[in-house]
């Protein structure tokens, strides 16, 4: 099937209230709203035919609109970015939905539009990721990098908090990358996810992307070389205006 046939959403899932850092999305990052800077980084791309910012909150709806990008406020209630995506893809009709995280402001464009055409040119698979090289082995024992283990094929065989694989060395193992949290769905696969029970190894690992793993649906991986910083933590904030300036973004 060609792109011409295929009609590809993003969607940026954005909530008020973060546990660690309420009102997130509407930091202003070099004085422009972040949820605003994700939605114009992503507008770069060559494959989306639309974004939408999803939203349970209506001042994150209105600095979405003022900023001229397209809102939709969605549910309070939902627990992950993905139930989120699920709920506009019940009242957005698209192909492939394209999961892009709102707390990196300067996320590639060339790594969503790499990833989107992963999945549009693989019938096979079943959802699209990306993942970046670990920098150092210290990196891949931290437990807040998310590992993925893939086969030469570059599908993904585990996604873990462990550093796995086993190694006997002091060198990085073989095959394994970090997980960058950039999903693309499938229609029929996000409703799937949708009417799958939490997984007991996804719970175990914390990681909602295992529900689909466990279930037998089919992950390919792309390499990008751009690892674009997120905000975690109010203290994150001055690091990425310090980064932005170095890297020459406005």
């Amino acid at each position: 099937m060609s792109k011409s046939a295929i009609s590809v959403l993003g969607v940026i899932p954005a909530r008020y209230g973060s546990t660690r850092f309420p009102g997130k999305p509407l930091i202003p990052i070099g004085g422009i709203p972040m949820i605003n800077r994700v939605a114009r980084q992503a507008l770069k791309t060559k494959l989306l035919d639309r974004l939408i910012v999803a939203t349970d909150d209506d001042r994150i709806a209105e600095t979405v609109r003022a900023g001229g990008y397209e809102a939709l406020l969605t549910s309070p209630d939902h627990v992950s970015g993905s139930d989120r995506l699920l709920e506009v893809a019940e009242k957005v009709s698209a192909d492939i939905y394209v999961n892009i995280q709102g707390d990196e402001p300067f996320i590639d464009p060339d790594s969503i539009d790499k990833t989107v055409s992963l999945l549009i040119s693989r019938p096979e698979l079943d959802v699209a990721t990306t993942a970046v090289h670990f920098t150092s082995i210290h990196e891949w024992q931290d437990s807040n990098r998310v590992k993925v283990l893939c086969d030469d094929a570059m599908n993904v065989l585990c996604f873990s908090r462990l550093p796995i694989p086993r190694t006997l060395g002091k060198s990085l193992p073989p095959n394994v990358f970090r997980h960058v949290g950039l999903y693309v769905y499938r229609k029929d696969v996000l409703q799937a996810f949708g009417d799958l029970p939490v997984h007991p190894v996804e719970k175990e690992e914390s990681l909602e992307q295992l529900r689909l793993l466990m279930a037998g649906f089919h992950f390919g991986i792309t390499l990008s070389n751009h690892d674009s910083p997120s905000v975690d933590v109010p203290e994150d904030v001055k690091h990425l205006e310090q980064w932005m300036h170095l890297k020459g973004f406005e």
